[in-house]
């Protein structure tokens, strides 16, 4: 891949995150999420999962694949959605409050990370 290439593909990843963190603010402005709302943020990730190498929509859209694949979403899955997306957005702020960083509560809980310590001999 070019440097042009790597270049169109980072800044089209910023922008698809940017938009997603958009949408996600608007979901959950009213503090619920409703079976629309699922089913609209999965038509989006659907849309855009296949242009971006993106592991937070790649992971977001098993998630929400998972949600949708019995045919109902039911209360535990909207606020557990809800709350993914709250921190994703970083938008559990106050009035008069800075915009916090989003974060990435994909993996919560985090996985368990170890690592080999190699030694010289």
């Amino acid at each position: 891949m070019d440097n042009m290439n790597k270049y169109n593909r980072a800044h089209l990843d910023e922008r698809q995150i940017d938009e997603l963190i958009g949408l996600a603010r608007g979901i959950i402005a009213d503090g619920i999420v409703s079976e629309e709302e699922v089913h609209f943020l999965h038509k989006w990730l659907v849309a855009n999962k296949h242009i971006t190498s993106n592991t937070v929509i790649a992971l977001l859209f098993d998630r929400i694949t998972e949600i949708l694949s019995d045919g109902i979403v039911d209360e535990n899955e909207k606020t557990e959605l809800l709350e993914t997306l709250t921190e994703f957005s970083g938008s559990n702020f106050e009035i008069g409050e800075v915009l916090k960083s989003t974060t990435l509560p994909i993996c919560s809980p985090a996985p368990e990370i170890t690592f080999s310590v190699w030694t010289q001999n």
